[in-house]
């Protein structure tokens, strides 16, 4: 199921082991899976309010919709590490904690400011960050910023062409350092999906197919086969992620690259 960044926390391992426990199987898709993994992680007791002798202010959806913010900043703007302590500058890849602030998020009906308080208290969610060092914290693993930030944007209805503006890079393609965050985006998002479809096919073998129709897969394995056999695609893939590509016409789809001759012996492979 990909949850491997999951399964490295107590609290999210026994979230997967009680799901499997149940029914003998992990019946999630990623996306549900993600998004109560983090839930839980916004649910449990963290350092900041440890150190302060405080519950927190914040409830755990609110900590959840700032995580989502910071990492959709830290994602975009290919930041690594968030400075918290006045006394030390930032420096390439790092961003200050009052870059963060401002503004308000909301939960359902209820809005909230983003404070320096709020942004600190989020930052001591211990299964998301940890220390980079004095005055410096980042993410634990960076499935969890990809996943946040694509799910950031969903939350906010982002526009199509807005979201285009983040991920692809003027030549035409995706940016390589925002794959991951894209292959969520587009699990999250339909026409996120189907735009990439046409430009980075190679890219939504890593996403969550499990919403995606099965006419959606026909044309996704099209796609795929046509790039293959014109030689645009050369790395053959996994065969855990082709399985995401079933669909009851898959025999007859692929047939025709299979028996002509003439076609890519990569394809053909493939």
């Amino acid at each position: 199921r990909d949850a491997g960044p999951l399964a490295s926390r107590p609290v999210t391992l026994k979230f997967l082991l009680d799901t499997y426990g149940k029914n003998r199987e992990i019946p999630y898709g990623k996306i549900s899976l993600y998004c109560e993994g983090c839930k839980l992680l916004c649910k449990e007791p963290n350092e900041y309010r440890k150190a302060s002798e405080t519950t927190g202010k914040l409830s755990w959806d609110q900590r959840m919709r700032i995580a989502a913010r910071i990492a959709a900043m830290t994602i975009f703007s290919k930041n690594e590490a968030i400075i918290y302590d006045d006394s030390i500058s930032a420096k390439e890849n790092e961003i200050t904690i009052y870059s963060l602030c401002g503004g308000k998020e909301h939960t359902k009906e209820i809005e909230f400011n983003i404070t320096e308080e709020a942004i600190k208290e989020t930052l001591g969610i211990g299964g998301l960050f940890n220390s980079r060092g004095s005055g410096r914290m980042g993410w634990v693993h960076h499935t969890y910023a990809e996943f946040l930030a694509a799910w950031y944007l969903s939350q906010n209805k982002i526009p199509l062409n807005q979201v285009k503006s983040l991920i692809y890079h003027p030549s035409g393609a995706i940016v390589p350092l925002l794959h991951g965050v894209t292959s969520w985006l587009c699990a999250m998002d339909k026409d996120v999906y189907k735009e990439v479809c046409k430009t980075d096919p190679e890219i939504l073998l890593f996403s969550d197919l499990m919403n995606i129709s099965e006419a959606d897969r026909e044309i996704l394995v099209g796609t795929f086969m046509e790039q293959y056999n014109k030689k645009k695609l050369w790395d053959r893939p996994a065969m855990s992620h082709l399985r995401r590509l079933n669909h009851s016409k898959l025999g007859d789809q692929l047939r025709p690259y299979i028996t002509e001759k003439g076609n890519s012996i990569l394809a053909r492979q493939t």
